[in-house]
């Protein structure tokens, strides 16, 4: 904005220009501090909606989980019961690499004519067409696959056996949830 003004008469000066530039100053003035209140009601409330819980952890908020399972606490949201079986087996598998021929064992053990897990998609099922078994089998990580073809019921005594295989308590460190529950955390698990 231009500051330097011509030379004026005095009768001529702006007068009524200098009125409009002191009451639009005021005017600013008093939006600024109406900002300014309302910056500080703004922050505070910020403060009091992101402050961390200061209520004792026996309190904690229910979840909703499922479907999905908890893996030593962390949650895993689900779209199947397939998708269960394969993400749970999935993270045995990499955080138990030493027993994964110990959990592949106890699974196969459960069935007549198939293993479940198997090292080759043939493996997993005697006498079918390769058709079939690319459509109801999935890798489960490099080397590994895993039988799809599976009710619930399957599906949850398959993966009590893997669990219990790899060392871990079924209930305890390892809970599937077939649909959407609301449950309580552990208080001592709240990080």
């Amino acid at each position: 904005m231009q500051t330097q003004m011509p030379n004026y008469e005095p009768s001529r000066f702006p007068m009524e220009e200098l009125e409009r530039v002191e009451s639009a100053m005021q005017a600013s003035q008093l939006f600024i501090e109406t900002l300014r209140r309302r910056h500080d009601a703004l922050t505070e409330e910020l403060e009091r909606i992101t402050r961390p819980n200061e209520q004792p952890a026996t309190s904690a908020k229910p979840l909703t989980v499922g479907p999905g399972f908890v893996f030593r606490g962390a949650i895993t949201r689900c779209y199947s019961f397939i998708d269960i079986h394969a993400g749970l087996l999935g993270r045995l598998w990499t955080d138990f690499p030493e027993r994964r021929e110990v959990m592949a064992n106890a699974m196969s053990s459960r069935g007549r004519s198939r293993t479940y897990v198997a090292l080759t998609r043939a493996g997993l099922f005697q006498d079918k067409a390769q058709a079939w078994v690319e459509r109801f089998s999935r890798p489960l990580m490099a080397g590994w696959f895993i039988d799809t073809n599976l009710s619930r019921r399957d599906i949850q005594k398959l993966l009590a056996v893997a669990v219990e295989a790899a060392g871990l308590e079924w209930g305890k460190e390892v809970q599937v949830y077939w649909r959407a529950t609301e449950v309580r955390p552990d208080p001592s698990s709240i990080k």
